[in-house]
């Protein structure tokens, strides 16, 4: 249900707030592992977007991006069938 607020913490605008569910649920590594590619990008849309302009901010952007590589629960995709 957490994962779910996330959506209507963007719609509402608290950019601050959303960061920190995001953050707090990928600090957990036992619920929702399928999610966790989708929580990384969000992550990382916040810091780029709504965190600042400077080079600090793009700077937590690139190591959240990072992270979200190392993580070994971030699942690439499906492959497309071709027929």
């Amino acid at each position: 249900m957490v994962h779910k607020c996330i959506r209507v913490l963007g719609l509402l605008k608290d950019h601050q707030f959303e960061l920190e569910v995001v953050e707090n649920l990928l600090a957990q590594r036992w619920w929702q592992r399928g999610k966790r590619g989708k929580w990384h990008e969000r992550r990382a849309l916040i810091l780029m977007t709504y965190c600042g302009k400077g080079a600090d901010a793009m700077k937590r952007a690139m190591e959240a991006v990072v992270e979200a590589l190392d993580d070994d629960d971030t699942h690439i995709g499906k492959p497309k069938h071709t027929s």
